[in-house]
C-alpha cells in the first residue's frame, strides 16, 4: 500500500524538511515513473537494476494496464518491449516527497510533507527540531512514512504540506 512504519531515531545532520529512510524499505516503496523520450533511458536503467539492487524498480506498468513483475527471467523481455507510455515504479529516492505522520493525527502539523534522504539502518530519523509537531519522542515511537502515487498527489504534498 506504498506505506511503511517503523521507530523514529534522531539525526541531527538532516535537514528540517528530510526524513532518513533505511534502504531496506526503500527498495520496497516505489514511486510510478511514465516513460517518455527524455528518461527513457534512465529507467531502463533502473529496470536492469531490478528489484534487488539500489535503485531499481520492482514492476512495470504497459500501455494495456498489465502489471509486469522485474525479476531475472523477465528483465531482459521488459526491456526490449518498453515503450513511451508505459510505467515504471521504481524504487524512491533522495530527494522524493514523503507525507510523514505520527498517530493519532490530531492536528494539520502532525501529518507533514518531508523530502526523502536514503541511509543505512532500520529505523526513520529526522531532526530532533522537528518532533514536537508530532509530539514525537524517542522512547521507541513508531511513525509512518506515505508515498504520495500521482503527480498531482506529490505536488500538492510538497506545495501545501
Amino acid at each position: 500500500n506504498f506505506a511503511a512504519r517503523t521507530v523514529i531515531s534522531p539525526d541531527a545532520t538532516l535537514n528540517l524538511n528530510e526524513v532518513g529512510v533505511p534502504s531496506e524499505i526503500a527498495t520496497e516503496l516505489t514511486v510510478p515513473e511514465r516513460v517518455t523520450e527524455w528518461n527513457i533511458e534512465r529507467l531502463k536503467d533502473f529496470i536492469k537494476r531490478g528489484p534487488t539492487v539500489y535503485p531499481g524498480a520492482n514492476y512495470v506498468i504497459t500501455q494495456d494496464g498489465k502489471k509486469k513483475k522485474i525479476t531475472e527471467d523477465t528483465k531482459q523481455v521488459i526491456l526490449d518491449t518498453l515503450e513511451l507510455g508505459s510505467i515504471v515504479e521504481r524504487h524512491i529516492m533522495d530527494g522524493d516527497v514523503a507525507i510523514f505522520n505520527r498517530q493519532p493525527s490530531l492536528h494539520r502539523m502532525s501529518i507533514m510533507c518531508h523530502k526523502i534522504k536514503i541511509l543505512p539502518g532500520r529505523s526513520f530519523r529526522l531532526n530532533p527540531t522537528v518532533c514536537n509537531p508530532y509530539n514525537a519522542d524517542f522512547d521507541g515511537d513508531e511513525m509512518n512514512l506515505h508515498i504520495p502515487q500521482t503527480e498531482e498527489a506529490r505536488a500538492e504534498a510538497d506545495v501545501l504540506m
